[in-house]
Formats: C-alpha cells, structure tokens, sequence
C-alpha cells in the first residue's frame, strides 16, 4: 500500500458501500422482472378467459384481478425500497469519506443529495412518478435528512484493532456519536487520567513525566525531592502543554510534559503534580472532586504525589530486568501479559510498535486510555512508575513500513508523537539540549542508556529510511557507546519467522531487503547481543546470528509481537534453519534479565498465564 490508512479505510468503504449498493440494485432489477413475468402472465390469462365457455366455473374476475393486483404492489414496493436501499449505500460513502475527515462535511451533503436525487429522477420520468405529489415530497424530505443524517452519524469515524471494549462489529468502528453514548469522559476534572515516564538519553539522570489532565486545569508544574529525605529542597518546572481538543468534548485533554534533568542515579523521587487554578474550591465543587490541598512551596493545588526511581549508571553492578514485547492493544489478553509482567517488577517497559492500534486516528484516542491503564498493575506492584519505551509501528504511524505514504508530526500528528516525548532536543548540528521536544521536532528513533546498556529504537521504513539519515545517527551512537552492551528494538523483522514476504509482497520485501543491506551489517558491527523484533503475532527466537550465519557471538533474534494482538497461528518459514524456537499459537512477552557480576543476559517467554515457555542465556560482554 501507497496510502495512509485512513484513506485505505475511506476506500474500504467505498468497496463495501459501492457493492451492496449495486447488489441491492440487481435484486431490484429482479423484482422487476418478476413484476414482468406476473404482467405478463396476467395478459395470457385474460386472452384465455374471452375463449373459455360460459358454462365453465370461474374464479370470479373482480377476485383474480385483487390477487394479482396484490402480487403486483408487493413486488413493485420491494423494488423500489431495494432500489432506494441500494442508492442509500452508494450515498453513504461521501459520508465516509467525511467521517475519516477526506472531505468537507458540506461537500459531503452535497455529493448525498446528488446521488439521492439520480435516483429520485430515475423514479420521476422512467415510472412515471412526476405527478405523485406524495412522493415527490416525501422523497425530497427522504433525501435532505439522509444525507445530513449520514454525515452526522459517520462524523468521527474511527477503526482500531484488537480493542475488546468500545465499538461496533467486533468493537473496529467507532464514530462521535457512538462514543459519546458509549464512552464515560476519559479525564475527567480532578487528578490526572494518566501520569507516567518515559525516557530521554540518559536513564540515571533525567526522565520525561507525563501527566493528562481535563481541560479545566491548563497549567500544571511537575515538582520532584527525593523521597524520605527531608533535608532536600524542591525543584519544579513547567510542564510544556499540548491539546487533544479536535476530538469530542470526553476524550478532550492537555497533556503536561516536563523534562526532568540533573537527577542522582538509582534514587528514589517523589514526583508531585501541581495545578495552578484560579479556584480550586469552587472548581472542585463545580466538577464534583475532593478539594486539592493548598501547595505552600508553589502557591498552587497539589493533584497527585506519584513515585519514581531513576535507573543505575554505567558503573553500577546492580541487575536490570526488562520487560519487552510488542504488537499490544487494550484488550483482556494484553491486560494479563501486564498483570504477569508485574509480577518480574521491571524497571524498563519495551513496546516495539504497535503500541493501541490507533492507526494514528485521534479519534480513537480512547485505545491510548486502555494501553496506559494496562500498566498501573505494574507500577503498583514495583511501588513506583516504570518508564515506557515505545517504539514506532504501522499502527502508530498510520501507514506501512515502505509506503510512499506522508504522515507529518505536526500538530495533528498520530497520538504516538503527541503523548510520548521520547528523547531530548537534537539541535542541527546532533547535540541534546535537554527538554520537551514540540511536535515537528519528534523523531521516530532515539536511544537510552539504562546502566551499561545501551536500548536503541529504530524505525522500521515509516518515517525514515533504513538508510540515510537514521542509519548515520545509529552508526553515529554505537561508535560512541562502544563500553556499552547492546540491544535494538523496531517493528518490522529482519528476519521473518511466519508469512515471509515473497516477490508478490512489493513493500515487505522491500522491507526485508534494505533491513538485510544496511541494518544485518550494522548489528554486527557494533555487537548487538539482540535485536527486539515485532509485527508478525508469533513467538519466535533464532540462534545466535552473524554474517546471517549461526554464530555463537552473533545477535539473537526475538519476536514476533504478541503481546496482546490475536497469535496469527501461520506456519513457519525457516528454510536458513536459524529459528530456534517458533509458536504461532500463543501471547507471551519477554523478560530480559540483565547481570553485570555475572556477565549474563538471559531471555525468559512468559505466556498470558505466567508460563515461562522458553529461556536463553548468553553473555552480556564478549
């Protein structure tokens, strides 16, 4: 695919809307003929009834003609409402186009009408329909209300994937209306919807929060201290404010973001959100809330006390536990893969794309709800929030990896950019400043330094090549890391484990191509001990990898995105023999456990039920 998928869903439609339309139509046209056939049996009966004798018994005339007369009003009726039912479809899809927000609202009633009104003509002058006023006018109303009713009720349109709670038609579709009777409001006024971390370069020293709130509380300061230490001096800082306004008033919010630097590695903080309302009292009773406390240090309203511990340095011996996966989704199954990961108390949360299946619709911003609920299991099982890695997929991005497809990171960008700061400010010339990067200035690939890892995320062919700029930034970081063990994540395979694209497959083997040209080479160059794969929803892990041959200091291959997407329950392909183990059948996350005394890293598969089904162990340094 070439296009974005919001356009595949508006084409979608147009297929489904355009075809029952025209089946509609062909029944209709089979009621006429029927209507024919009867017409035509009835003249052949009448012929027969002048040659028949007067003293044969007959059916009464005035009853044969009620009866056919009946037959004739019942297949003309079904007719005409298959046919008018069979415009409707096709009347509907400027509707969609507009719901997906491809057209004007007005140029959509316009289109409706027009089509509507075809079909209007087709009855006035070829049935003979001119002089029933009756139905001139009904019909004119008919045309009026469906055509705005369409726009409005498709306003908003949203498809999402793997989400088992909202919607229609195995909970996909979505629409304003349907959310705003089916949805409570996602952030509410009060405390936040949503505070959590996530990670500039440098894990021991600074990290981003996050914090969503109403739109009744527009300016919010991030405050930290360490914890349990009462001779430290608050610091606090000024959130950077972006809006989620351009959806309906229940899934409206700002979203706070602060970067907070100038941190001592592995220590507890308390993390205090702080709102500066005019009248906290009065908004409290307004919005029915408990009233906030008075904050004496800032002059505001403290909101929440949540807790955070930053990460060990690249001195530090102490172990490090990730856990990663990909292809998640807010659904049952994803929520038992988080309440499992909980149990491991990570200190790293890796998800490799796919993150909501959003399909970078903001209209279907209640999926990014669900994701961030998953994880409030696991914060409160580790006693403090876990900071998030989110790499970029096709379902963040809204397109395929390799589409000639643009999506900007502006301010509508998906709401993968619009949530999750993800590394510091890259001035032109490659230096961090550090801060809350805005929209434009987002990238879809950015590394973190946890202890003496180094986590680098690609992008896997969506926003960037796998060559060019990214590739000289990646080549750029692992000659500067070179103390450090470590580890890539991105969405799209290299090494395909089930529906291996072929030849008739243009974009991933495109894909698969380039990943092997500039990406395979690289790996290992610098020494990658793994590479964290995604995007097929199976379970696979490969033997070590080098030179793509098996080679015990090569890289190993995980995958393939299961976290909570259906298993894809395809076969594997392993003509090369490298896959070491392969399960098309189960959800399962990994759980990366680091130890620097002992100089392992050992991979633990952990299913949705809390079966570890799978390990490997290899060196963390060479």
């Amino acid at each position: 695919m070439t296009q974005d998928y919001r356009r595949q869903f508006a084409v979608e439609q147009l297929h489904l809307w355009l075809t029952v339309g025209v089946v509609l139509n062909v029944i209709a046209l089979g009621f006429r003929a029927s209507l024919r056939v009867v017409n035509w049996g009835k003249s052949r009966s009448a012929v027969k009834d002048k040659s028949v004798s007067s003293d044969e018994e007959l059916l009464p005339q005035s009853e044969y003609q009620a009866k056919t007369t009946l037959l004739e009003k019942i297949l003309d009726s079904c007719a005409g409402v298959a046919s008018w039912a069979g415009f409707c479809f096709f009347a509907g899809v400027p509707a969609w186009y507009w719901g997906f927000k491809l057209l004007n609202f007005w140029v959509a009633v316009l289109l409706s009408m027009i089509i509507l009104s075809v079909r209007l003509l087709w009855g006035l002058f070829y049935h003979k329909m001119a002089k029933n006023r009756a139905y001139l006018i009904t019909m004119g109303i008919f045309i009026v209300f469906y055509s705005f009713g369409a726009s409005v009720a498709l306003e908003g349109a949203s498809k999402v994937w793997h989400e088992d709670t909202y919607g229609l038609f195995g909970n996909k579709y979505t629409t304003r209306i349907l959310r705003q009777w089916q949805l409570p409001t996602m952030c509410p006024p009060g405390p936040p919807c949503h505070v959590y971390a996530t990670l500039p370069e440098d894990a021991s020293t600074s990290v981003f929060i996050t914090a969503q709130t109403s739109l009744t509380h527009p300016n919010v300061s991030i405050c930290w201290q360490p914890s349990n230490s009462s001779n430290s001096s608050l610091s606090c800082a000024n959130s950077t404010r972006f809006e989620l306004t351009d959806v309906e008033p229940k899934g409206q919010r700002y979203i706070h973001s602060a970067y907070i630097g100038n941190l001592t590695s592995d220590t507890l903080y308390d993390i205090q959100v702080v709102y500066f309302d005019s009248d906290m009292e009065k908004l409290s009773e307004k919005y029915d809330f408990i009233p906030m406390d008075y904050h004496h240090a800032t002059g505001g309203y403290l909101a929440v006390i949540e807790n955070y511990r930053t990460l060990p340095n690249n001195q530090s011996n102490k172990e490090i536990t990730i856990v990663m996966g990909g292809d998640a989704g807010p659904n049952q199954i994803a929520a038992q893969i988080a309440q499992q990961a909980a149990a491991y108390k990570p200190d790293v949360i890796v998800v490799s794309g796919d993150v909501a299946y959003d399909n970078a619709l903001r209209t279907a911003y209640y999926v990014y709800d669900g994701f961030l609920d998953l994880f409030k299991p696991v914060y409160k099982q580790k006693g403090w929030l876990v900071p998030l890695v989110l790499g970029a997929g096709n379902h963040d991005i809204g397109k395929d990896s390799m589409s000639q497809a643009v999506v900007n990171p502006d301010d509508y960008a998906p709401l993968w950019y619009l949530m999750f700061p993800q590394h510091s400010i890259r001035a032109v010339d490659g230096s961090l400043i550090p801060g809350v990067p805005n929209m434009t200035q987002r990238k879809t690939y950015f590394y973190n330094r946890v202890g003496n890892l180094l986590l680098v995320s690609l992008d896997a062919g969506y926003q960037e090549s796998f060559s060019g700029p990214q590739l000289k930034w990646w080549k750029s970081v692992n000659d500067n890391h070179t103390g450090y063990a470590k580890f890539a994540n991105y969405h799209n395979p290299i090494y395909w484990s089930s529906n291996c694209p072929t030849t008739n497959n243009v974009l991933d083997s495109a894909q698969v191509r380039e990943g092997m040209t500039y990406w395979a080479p690289e790996l290992d160059r610098s020494g990658y001990r793994s590479a964290w794969e995604n995007h097929v929803h199976v379970f696979k892990r490969t033997f070590p990898i080098k030179g793509g041959l098996i080679d015990e200091t090569g890289t190993i291959y995980l995958g393939d995105g299961v976290w909570g997407a259906d298993p894809g329950h395809s076969p594997l392909c392993n003509e090369t023999g490298i896959m070491a183990t392969f399960n098309a059948a189960v959800n399962q996350f990994w759980v990366v456990h680091v130890n620097t005394t002992n100089n392992t890293i050992v991979y633990s598969a952990v299913d949705n039920k809390g079966v570890m089904f799978d390990q490997a162990t290899q060196k963390l340094f060479l």
